[in-house]
């Protein structure tokens, strides 16, 4: 009997405090989930007309190169103090003197075989005359032959005079040719012969080049070619070199393509020429050179960062009010690459919103949160919520597509 009394009041005591605990227990606070979208930063498009840059670069190079060669033989006597290395000489310099004294023997020679022909040929004139009068009297009034007029003594008298005339310009051009004259404005690049030195004809005295313009082999891509040759002859180029911590610059225009493509590179060169100012000392042949090819512009165009493409030339368009709003893909068709950004000629229109922050696997119609005032997100932000995963939605919490419960 005692056992069954203890045994409830055991049962009532724990009843009680069972009563007490559910009766005082901690309520749980409710929370609301926080969603959370990956944040982008738009740019809103401007359709714009784009100059049209076309950028390469290429080597300066001399529009005229000659290597000047002996064209008599003989030893050379004396050489200008500018037939070195970088001499500069005007058109019509003396450069190099050949020794003359047989060019001169020569001369002499020929002008006196010039002199007697001639005299004979005179002689021929006079005798031709005289036998003419002389058939008048005995001849009866019979023509006379060419022999007894002496015709044929007259033609070889003729042509001896012409040989010998022809004898004493050929004496002269050799004289004048033991000395090497400069044949336009220009510089030495190379010299190979010295005071002393015996030439031959045809032997190499020196390698020139003309200084008042130079050429610069530009390397352009199909692309590129094509977009240079729409704008017709002669677009300008402008060049640059880096020297002294300056930035220099040399205004040139296009001439002429190579019209054809490098095997290796796959490249069509064109040719841009530019004249050299007086006093110029940068601008010579070796210097590498950047080029600008302005080339026209591209009207009704958009600039996009490349960043903002994905497969297939798409972007990803923002779309609807407020801070919140949902992107859909969108193909474009893209003109020109210059830098990091893209001139896209169609498929976009003033005023679209163009996300440009790259999102690691966009959905058709998913949401986003635009960046504060639509500048640009932190990397950070960026990186972590465009790499959040994006769970199914929950009903009965509300979430929207693409949020992320909190």
């Amino acid at each position: 009997m005692k056992r069954i009394l203890l045994a409830a009041i055991t049962v009532l005591v724990a009843l009680f405090f069972l009563f007490i605990l559910s009766k005082f227990k901690p309520v749980a606070e409710k929370k609301e989930t926080e969603m959370k979208y990956p944040v982008v930063e738009v740019l809103e498009v401007t359709k714009v007309n784009a100059p049209l840059v076309v950028r390469s670069q290429g080597s300066v190079e001399p529009v005229t190169s000659t290597t000047a060669s002996a064209e008599v033989a003989g030893r050379i006597l004396s050489v200008s103090e500018n037939f070195v290395a970088g001499g500069e000489f005007s058109a019509g310099d003396e450069l190099l003197v050949i020794d003359p004294a047989d060019y001169k023997a020569a001369l002499a020679q020929s002008e006196a075989a010039a002199a007697q022909a001639g005299l004979a040929l005179s002689q021929a004139r006079a005798k031709g005359e005289q036998a003419a009068r002389e058939w008048q009297k005995i001849g009866g009034g019979r023509e006379a032959s060419d022999l007894v007029l002496q015709k044929p003594q007259l033609r070889a008298a003729e042509a001896n005079l012409a040989s010998a005339e022809a004898t004493v310009a050929q004496a002269l051009r050799n004289l004048e040719r033991s000395k090497l004259k400069a044949p336009y404005n220009g510089r030495i690049q190379r010299t190979f012969m010295d005071v002393g030195s015996l030439a031959s004809p045809g032997a190499p005295l020196a390698e020139l080049y003309a200084t008042d313009f130079y050429e610069v082999r530009l390397p352009l891509s199909l692309d590129d070619y094509a977009a240079v040759k729409k704008l017709g002859s002669n677009p300008t180029v402008t060049l640059m070199a880096e020297a002294g911590g300056e930035t220099r610059k040399w205004e040139a225009s296009v001439v002429r393509s190579e019209g054809m493509i490098d095997r290796a590179s796959r490249s069509v060169y064109v040719v841009a020429r530019l004249k050299r100012e007086e006093g110029e000392e940068l601008l010579v042949p070796g210097l590498f050179l950047q080029a600008e090819i302005h080339a026209g512009e591209m009207a009704g165009v958009a600039r996009i960062p490349q960043k903002a493409f994905y497969e297939n030339n798409s972007i990803l368009i923002a779309k609807g009010e407020g801070n919140i709003r949902t992107v859909h893909f969108r193909d474009v068709v893209k003109g020109r690459t210059e830098g990091d950004d893209v001139l896209v000629m169609a498929g976009l229109e003033t005023g679209d919103q163009v996300c440009i922050t790259p999102l690691a696997t966009p959905i058709e119609g998913m949401e986003i949160e635009l960046f504060e005032g639509g500048a640009a997100a932190p990397a950070e932000t960026a990186a972590e919520t465009a790499a959040a995963p994006v769970p199914a939605a929950d009903p009965e919490q509300g979430a929207a597509a693409g949020g992320v419960p909190q």
